[in-house]
């Protein structure tokens, strides 16, 4: 009994050395989800507020407000602009972008109802629809993967187009009229 009482206090008045190390610096941060268009035509990538370019494209315009507008149209009529789409996030994510359209006005009620728009190109195609219809619902485009690109190029991008039709069979009603909408590109990342 008395040895274990020996052992007890010995036991509780030693001492042991320690030590610490601080690993300090550590940083996480993000990335981000960035998508840009471009028309075929002019290769300037465009985010909707900034057009980018490197001195070689000082020449590019940008695909800004109205690139995409048309006058004096009239039943039958066809336009197609051609566009890209591409990823220039800087975290490694693919990125799926959603067509809808927005801020939509029209001077003579029906217009949706007589212009078609199509969203289409290799492997997708969202089919003739009314504007009343892109109104209301969205196109889902394929996802863009990333893929690692030197700027000013992107980080993986394909080709689309955008056509848009007066119905053959519009009447008077729709002389010297106008409508106006934006397409709103929105990108969510790939799971």
């Amino acid at each position: 009994m008395i040895l274990a009482a020996a052992t007890m206090v010995a036991g509780a008045t030693r001492a042991y050395y320690t030590d610490s190390v601080t690993l300090s610096g550590i940083t996480f941060s993000t990335g981000n989800a960035d998508l840009k268009l471009t028309q075929i035509i002019t290769h300037q990538w465009w985010d909707g507020t900034v057009s980018y370019t490197t001195p070689a494209d000082s020449g590019w315009t940008t695909y800004a407000s109205g690139q995409f507008s048309e006058t004096n149209w009239y039943p039958g009529q066809t336009v197609t602009d051609g566009f890209y789409v591409g990823n220039f996030s800087t975290a490694q994510i693919g990125l799926t972008p959603t067509v809808s359209l927005t801020g939509y006005s029209q001077s003579v009620g029906g217009m949706d109802n007589v212009f078609l728009m199509r969203i289409h190109g290799t492997g997708y195609d969202s089919g003739w629809q009314t504007i009343n219809w892109w109104r209301n619902n969205s196109f889902t485009m394929p996802n863009i993967a990333w893929v690692a690109g030197t700027p000013p190029n992107p980080n993986g991008s394909y080709s689309g187009y955008i056509d848009v039709q007066m119905d053959p069979s519009a009447g008077n009603s729709y002389q010297s009229a106008a409508m106006s909408f934006n397409l709103l590109f929105n990108a969510a990342q790939t799971p």
